[in-house]
């Protein structure tokens, strides 16, 4: 059997190495050495002597392929990928095994579940986005919350978050759970009152912007600060149309907190064995790790999506200057995924005007009513947070399919760029071979799905969607001015959703059926 029969993804196989000595002296003693030594390691570890073992379709419900192109391919790891992924593994093992062990043994049924089981794949409520309601404030997420905690218990939590996130990542996913703090104390100084004081007045009147709203309702300039939008869906049973409805109160601070000690998480399967993984999650964040150990080839496969970063607000707005100890007088001016979507917008603009246009969605295409006007996909990502997706869904909508090799370079590299920020978020072997799907797509002949909406794409305080499918990996972002406070002197679109999603990976798959199709009995 040729190594590449055993090993799909080795680099080189015994053949191969033969065939490029072929034009040297084949009694040369050197030659000798090293085709010798070359055939030595292909058959004791089954991998390519040039290039790392790599992500292989061990198991028909997920492939994630690495180039084997020598010239092109990154090296990623001096002791391939495969062995990486079992150190990998090992350590999450060691640090989920920790997490149950510092868990009383009345709380392990809340924290341990089946790998094939409905927490896994659905949310506490059903009602809206079946999967996902946690991340959107909805509903509370699976699992033990970190609020019933004890301090052991979150220790071992967040070293096991630490293992199976690159530092970065950690990082990121801490912000957007720690932002709920500054959330709240802008919260608290707003006001609901504006909003609705327009919609009741001049409920006909329509604008882009709270500012715009106030002078033609009021015929004055806005000077209010901190003034709470709203932006429920809500389909009109008759006419199909969604009715927004713009007044809202503000959470504030103490359901904040409240947000913040639900963040929970979850460990599906038994540690190490053929599939098992975690969850974590709350209000805009979802992280989801599935290990696939399989039975037949030995080799790790490991997923890690669906992902899901929310950041409100994108940039933190000045605050009142009252209290200098809140932390959001510590953070003002700082950002968080402000750079992903900068990149995105700089991705259309690298485009010619011609496939702009053709894969722009007008926010005619959204039926809706309400004095402002959501230019974003209504009432949510599109297809991002469905328990399957649909990649036909996108075709309601203006869309382009085009191979990558029309893409100018700035744009291949922009889109790269956005890739590699979400990606960054998982550790190194398995970003690695996201990554390097999407590099194969986009320096080849791949196909590359796309539409947008929203306003002036030069205006980062417009209003933005994009929807990008390459290589199997779907990514969402949406920012706009849904449930946010309007500072009122700088950033109105100050609330982004993101979420990425491997479309090879058919997270919610059926078991039973994917025995039956290896089988066949």
């Amino acid at each position: 059997m040729r190594a590449t029969e055993k090993f799909p993804y080795a680099s080189y196989t015994i053949k191969d190495v033969k065939k490029m000595f072929s034009s040297q002296k084949k009694n040369s003693p050197f030659n000798r050495l090293v085709i010798n030594l070359a055939i030595t390691l292909i058959g004791i570890f089954g991998i390519g002597i040039f290039g790392d073992a790599q992500f292989a379709n061990a198991s028909d419900h997920y492939h994630a392929h690495l180039d084997n192109d020598s010239d092109n391919r990154p090296t990623f790891s001096s002791i391939g990928i495969q062995r990486s992924l079992k150190l990998f593994q090992q350590d999450a093992i060691k640090a989920a095994q920790r997490l149950i062990d510092e868990t009383p043994r009345d709380d392990r049924a809340r924290l341990q579940y089946q790998f094939f089981t409905e927490q896994r794949v659905r949310g506490t409520d059903q009602t809206n986005t079946p999967s996902f309601c946690a991340v959107l404030a909805w509903c509370e997420p699976w699992g033990i919350k970190q609020v019933e905690m004890s301090q052991p218990q979150l220790e071992a939590m967040h070293k096991l978050l630490s293992t199976v996130l690159s530092t970065g990542g950690y990082h990121t996913f801490m912000t957007l759970m720690n932002r709920h703090q500054m959330l709240g104390e802008l919260e608290n100084v707003s006001t609901a009152s504006v909003i609705q004081e327009i919609v009741d007045k001049c409920p006909s009147i329509r604008g882009n912007t709270l500012a715009e709203l106030i002078e033609k309702c009021f015929e004055v300039t806005s000077t209010d600060r901190y003034t709470g939008l709203g932006g429920a869906f809500k389909p009109d049973p008759v006419t199909g149309e969604y009715i927004i409805r713009w007044p809202w109160n503000p959470p504030g601070l103490d359901i904040r907190r409240q947000q913040f000690d639900n963040f929970s998480i979850a460990l599906f399967g038994e540690l190490g064995a053929e599939d098992w993984g975690l969850r974590f999650e709350g209000h805009h964040v979802t992280v989801n790790i599935h290990f696939h150990n399989d039975p037949e080839t030995g080799e790790i496969l490991v997923s890690s999506t669906p992902a899901f970063y929310g950041s409100s607000p994108i940039i933190v707005p000045e605050d009142p200057g009252v209290d200098t100890n809140t932390n959001w007088n510590w953070t003002k001016g700082q950002t968080v995924l402000f750079r992903e979507v900068e990149q995105m917008r700089g991705f259309w603009l690298a485009l010619p005007e011609r496939l702009r246009i053709s894969a722009f969605i007008d926010s005619e295409n959204f039926y809706q009513e309400g004095v402002l006007r959501v230019e974003t996909f209504p009432p949510t990502l599109l297809s991002s947070l469905d328990p399957v997706i649909d990649t036909t869904k996108i075709d309601q909508f203006p869309n382009i399919t085009i191979k990558a090799k029309h893409l100018p370079d700035e744009a291949k590299w922009r889109l790269e760029e956005v890739f590699k920020s979400y990606l960054g978020s998982m550790p190194s072997a398995v970003a690695a071979q996201y990554q390097e799907r999407i590099n194969k797509a986009l320096r080849g002949n791949g196909e590359i799905t796309m539409a947008w909406a929203g306003g002036d794409l030069d205006d980062i305080n417009s209003q933005h969607a994009s929807y990008i499918e390459v290589a199997g990996m779907l990514l969402e972002l949406q920012q706009n001015n849904q449930f946010t406070v309007q500072d009122g002197t700088a950033f109105e679109n100050n609330h982004l959703h993101s979420a990425l999603r491997d479309l090879k990976h058919p997270w919610d798959f059926d078991p039973i059926d994917r025995h039956y199709r290896h089988h066949m009995h």
